[in-house]
């Protein structure tokens, strides 16, 4: 009867181990490190669609908090790079920012959907909402 109880016990603790081992697995951020493409399309205040191919690099990830770049073309057609920080919530959402312009979103499965917003003077604001997946 003891052996039965000592047994039970370990098994008892066994799982109670798995479940917090499980618990810390899903608390940790998802690792969004690397090359995000993606395209956009969106109103321009002359009246026309406008958009194209968008990259989003993140080269570094410490927890929640991201570095990286994007990559687009700019109203006027020029390559663009620009530098973005941000961070990932507890919920998977998240916040970037670049110079006048603001990324939010969430990471669901392996994909990041974003409402990309900008005002970067007269005659050059908008917003856009884009799925990326990683390459």
């Amino acid at each position: 009867m003891s052996r039965l109880v000592v047994l039970a016990a370990v098994l008892v603790a066994g799982l109670a181990g798995c479940s917090s081992t499980q618990e810390a697995a899903d608390s940790a951020p998802p690792d969004l490190q690397g090359t995000w493409t993606g395209t956009s399309n969106y109103a321009d205040v002359d009246g026309s669609a406008k958009g194209g191919p968008e990259t989003l690099v993140i080269e570094r990830q410490e927890g929640p908090l991201l570095w990286g770049y994007t990559e687009y073309t700019d109203i006027d057609g020029s390559a663009k790079q620009e530098a973005i920080t941000g961070t990932l919530a507890a919920n998977d959402a998240v916040v970037l920012t670049e110079k006048a312009t603001l990324w939010q979103g969430e990471y669901d499965d392996g994909s990041l959907t974003f409402v990309v917003s900008w005002t970067k003077g007269e005659d050059n604001h908008s917003a856009f909402q884009m799925t990326m997946t990683k390459k």
